[in-house]
């Protein structure tokens, strides 16, 4: 997905059409581009879930 348009207010039906490979959230109707997760995060994830 390019970047997102200052003026424009994204839906769901917008998300659905935009590559996988890209994480993006829409909040109130804005597009927001997310990071991946660190190899930290993943880490500290494995750690807790394990116990």
């Amino acid at each position: 997905m390019p970047m997102p348009e200052e003026n424009r207010k994204y839906t769901y039906a917008d998300y659905l059409t935009w590559p996988e490979n890209e994480r993006w959230e829409i909040i109130d109707g804005i597009a927001y581009m997310q990071a991946a997760p660190s190899c930290s995060t993943r880490l500290y994830y494995r750690s807790y879930r394990l116990g």
